[in-house]
């Protein structure tokens, strides 16, 4: 993660320094109905916490990631999924415990 932010260059902190970001965002099971926000939501209620242009990493189980497109366009968005070639023989069993 942090040599990836490292290569981010829309903000000197993530380029220098490797910061970045990171949220999990439950989409799937053990999710409550009061919490099952839309993506325009979250955005708007986490983009005063994050640091527009950072690189945001973001757990979550849900499989269809343009459902995150509102943080696209804000951030240098990264998954486990663009990680995967790190760890290429690791069990995907253990894909939830790494994501956190």
């Amino acid at each position: 993660m942090r040599n990836h932010a490292r290569k981010n260059n829309n903000h000197n902190a993530s380029r220098h320094e490797g910061i970045y970001d990171a949220t999990h965002i439950r989409r799937g099971d053990f999710q409550y109905p009061p919490t099952q926000l839309p993506a325009e939501k979250l955005y708007h209620l986490s983009r005063g916490e994050l640091v527009e242009g950072a690189t945001l990493y973001i757990a979550t189980d849900e499989r269809n990631k343009s459902f995150f497109d509102i943080f696209k366009k804000h951030y240098d968005v990264v998954f486990l999924d663009d990680f995967l070639h790190v760890i290429p023989d690791v069990n995907t069993n253990y894909y939830g415990m790494i994501d956190q």
